[in-house]
């Protein structure tokens, strides 16, 4: 119970520093999306009902935070998961670094997809006019690909040298 708590609180924790910081800086890093890394790591690293709980609770808190219309967040989230949690099952199979750089940039790619055709499709049903969905020019979404995956390498370097640093430091150490 302890995990499905610290997914959902740690997918509305990524959702707070992605409005605070990430969100005011220019155009390609601006789209660098923290529970979209989050929900590629929870499907590479361990099982994918958990990046389903981290999409639904951070698709819940973007769509508090956000001017999108109420669902879009989620449904954009929870799709993606599902097509990722395909693509890692059927054909990457196993996670290398190259295969966890090319889910990353293909889970990017394929979010902002589906965000610009749910925000599209709930923008005409409910009478708004269709606002700037997806990056400005193909520059910004290539500019975006090339940040998301680098900070989800980053994060997956600093978390593998983390583990092992604390396996060796606590776990194995003479005095536990």
């Amino acid at each position: 119970m302890h995990k499905w708590a610290a997914i959902i609180l740690g997918s509305m924790l990524l959702v707070t520093m992605q409005a605070a910081f990430f969100s005011a800086m220019p155009a390609p890093a601006s789209s660098i999306d923290l529970v979209l890394v989050a929900i590629i790591g929870l499907i590479a690293n361990f099982r994918p009902r958990y990046a389903y709980a981290a999409a639904a609770a951070g698709g819940l808190a973007q769509g508090v935070i956000s001017s999108a219309p109420p669902g879009v967040h989620v449904a954009v989230g929870l799709l993606t998961a599902f097509m990722l949690t395909l693509l890692f099952e059927r054909i990457i199979t196993n996670l290398s670094f190259i295969s966890f750089a090319a889910l990353n940039a293909i889970g990017f790619t394929i979010y902002w997809v589906i965000f610009a055709f749910c925000r599209m499709i709930a923008d005409l049903t409910l009478g708004q006019p269709v606002g700037r969905s997806v990056p400005a020019s193909a520059t910004d979404l290539l500019g975006g690909v090339i940040l998301q995956t680098a900070a989800s390498l980053l994060l997956l370097f600093v978390v593998k040298n983390l583990g092992k640093y604390f396996r060796m430091r606590f776990f194995f150490s003479e005095h536990a």
